[in-house]
């Protein structure tokens, strides 16, 4: 019986897991530039969720055979329900933990192109590009408008990515929620709104969609 649970406990605990990796490596694959960085990432979700479906049928099955000799009645009803109460724990802790691992995956990126970063923002200052794609080295950005000054980097061209890309803004911070212009930030690290931005440092922003 403590086997079963032990074992039990230790699938959905890697399952959790899982969800907030998947995150880490969205927010930094760019920097990483591996190959194998993107597929995992549009793959990972479906299958960890697969995984989750046919792990909490297997375990619920092997939890109604266990011998439930001497045991309570309500002992064995918890027993066998705590299964698909974790499958649905697990399931719903999808978003916030890869929303979290992003969060986490972005201040890596910003961290190890940070010199790069700033010397594209003290390039547009001076320089005033238009709004088009453009590259230094292996970063690619989006200069939005020069004033306030507000960059978007992203790797390529008309991409935005799924968890996020950082941008620099030289301008109004406001809440998620206000009407005024200016980039909308949201203060909860688990959750993104509808163009809204999560403050990672200095003029530094991940935000989910473009505003």
């Amino acid at each position: 019986m403590a086997g079963y649970l032990k074992r039990m406990l230790r699938f959905f605990a890697m399952i959790i897991a899982a969800w907030f990796v998947l995150g880490l490596i969205g927010g930094i694959w760019p920097s990483l530039g591996a190959p194998f960085a993107a597929p995992l990432i549009l793959l990972g979700v479906p299958a960890l969720l697969l995984t989750l479906l046919i792990g909490s049928i297997v375990w619920l099955k092997r939890g109604i055979r266990l011998p439930f000799e001497g045991m309570r009645k309500w002992n064995r009803i918890l027993l066998i329900g705590s299964v698909p109460a974790l499958c649905v724990i697990t399931f719903l802790s999808m978003g916030p933990l890869i929303s979290l691992g992003s969060f986490s995956g972005a201040h890596v990126r910003l961290a190890a192109h940070y010199q790069q970063y700033e010397a594209i923002v003290a390039k547009a200052r001076t320089a005033r590009p238009p709004a088009e794609f453009r590259k230094d080295d292996d970063v690619g950005y989006f200069v939005f408008s020069a004033s306030p000054l507000h960059i978007q980097f992203a790797e390529f061209r008309e991409i935005h990515s799924l968890f996020g890309n950082i941008e620099y803004y030289d301008g109004q911070q406001v809440s998620a929620n206000d009407p005024r212009p200016g980039i909308r930030v949201t203060g909860n690290p688990f959750y993104e709104t509808d163009g809204g931005c999560r403050h990672l440092s200095g003029k530094y922003f991940l935000c989910r969609l473009d505003l």
